[in-house]
């Protein structure tokens, strides 16, 4: 369960890299999170830090999309990214 959030967060990383800056740079910082020494050192450990760093990252990312596009869809999106840091790790928020 926990590989999956990190693989999900590898994701996200990639994809709002690839939006921002194009394809190069998305897997550039995609690569950069995957040999990060922080995300290495806690994605065995059966905790839920990868969890909630994916939550933060969905939270940021849906922040952004929201301001760049307003719309009720992505309103619920956004809720939805705050309830699963909420629920994952409320220390976090």
């Amino acid at each position: 369960m926990v590989s999956t959030f990190g693989v999900a967060a590898l994701l996200l990383v990639w994809w709002w890299g690839r939006q921002l800056f194009g394809p190069v740079p998305g897997i550039l910082a995609a690569a950069c999170f995957a040999l990060s020494p922080l995300v290495l050192g806690h994605s065995h450990l059966f905790k839920n830090d990868l969890a909630a760093s994916f939550g933060l990252l969905a939270l940021a990312y849906r922040t952004y999309q929201l301001k760049n596009a307003p719309s009720t869809q992505n309103t619920v999106w956004l809720g939805a990214a705050a309830l699963l840091v909420y629920r994952v790790n409320y220390i976090e928020v």
